[in-house]
């Protein structure tokens, strides 16, 4: 074989990756108006359509019964990342940073969910809410 054949099967093999992580994918970022779903209790999952990413998530008390800071959870993920369609209460994506908790929440108190994309640190290009019981 000879010595150029040698050194193009090696890019190639190389160009290949060989990684035996699998790559996650993100999914396209929400565009539109998010319509937001949570089951309730301990540990409720949120999840949201269409079947977009999203680059914040919080989770806030709105019971009367609060304490003086009513965020429970909040995380976020870079812009080029996007996550979703689902998350659950407490179990940060991959890649994502917690900026706050997750705390307890409590059974039969109120709280609100909000799944966002935030483009360039500070501009909401889509968003939607819903409240769930913990």
């Amino acid at each position: 074989m000879k010595p150029y054949t040698t050194v193009a099967i090696a890019i190639l093999l190389g160009a290949c990756g060989g990684s035996t992580e699998p790559r996650i994918v993100s999914p396209a970022p929400c565009s539109a108006p998010i319509q937001v779903t949570a089951t309730s209790g301990s540990t409720p999952e949120f999840s949201w359509t269409p079947g977009c990413g999203i680059t914040r998530l919080t989770v806030q008390h709105v019971s009367a019964t609060v304490e003086p800071d009513p965020w429970m959870w909040t995380i976020s993920v870079p812009e080029r990342t996007p996550v979703g369609p689902k998350i659950v209460y407490g179990q940060a994506p991959r890649g994502a940073t917690v900026a706050v908790g997750p705390k307890p929440l409590v059974h039969g108190e109120v709280y609100r969910v909000t799944a966002e994309v935030v483009v360039g640190g500070d501009v909401v290009s889509a968003s939607g809410w819903t409240q769930f019981s913990g």
